[in-house]
């Protein structure tokens, strides 16, 4: 089993995603699917790996709250840090030092105004929709090796 987010399942699945846009869903009732979907995942995560849940929660907010999706990101990576001890171990285990270091270095760059204070005084700069994409990416690929390190999703 892997488990998906409305987006990626969405995407799997193009007649499915057309008829959601052709039947004129409204961001309430897109809001509503996601929500569901969170839900489902977390009833049957609810046993099973604490850390696997929350990586889910954090990268669904990421989607979802494009303003703050470096912090979500960053959170996402620390729990998956957690889970295996550091940073350090980590990367070494799922083999994700470049996607764990680019994504840490945006969500830590200080004129992005995400995770630090701006050193300089006056407006934050914020983060292009390229670079929020970039940071997305290494997030997916984090959690897709995640899930492969784990006997019963890896088998899939």
């Amino acid at each position: 089993m892997n488990l998906r987010t409305f987006e990626e399942y969405a995407a799997i699945l193009p007649p499915f995603s057309q008829c959601l846009e052709t039947t004129g869903s409204t961001t309430a009732e897109r809001k509503l699917l996601r929500d569901g979907v969170r839900l489902a995942r977390g009833e049957i995560l609810a046993s099973s790996d604490p850390y696997l849940r929350r990586s889910y929660d954090y990268l669904e907010r990421a989607r979802d709250d494009e303003t703050n999706r470096l912090f979500h990101l960053y959170k996402f990576v620390e729990t998956l840090e957690n889970s295996f001890g550091g940073e350090a171990e980590l990367m070494k285990a799922l083999d994700v030092e470049t996607a764990v270091k680019t994504l840490k270095k945006l969500a830590n760059h200080r004129q992005l105004d995400e995770r630090h204070a701006p050193k300089v005084l006056g407006e934050p700069s914020r983060a292009s929709i390229e670079k929020l994409n970039d940071a997305t990416t290494c997030g997916n690929e984090i959690m897709r090796a995640y899930e492969k390190s784990l006997p019963y999703l890896g088998r899939i």
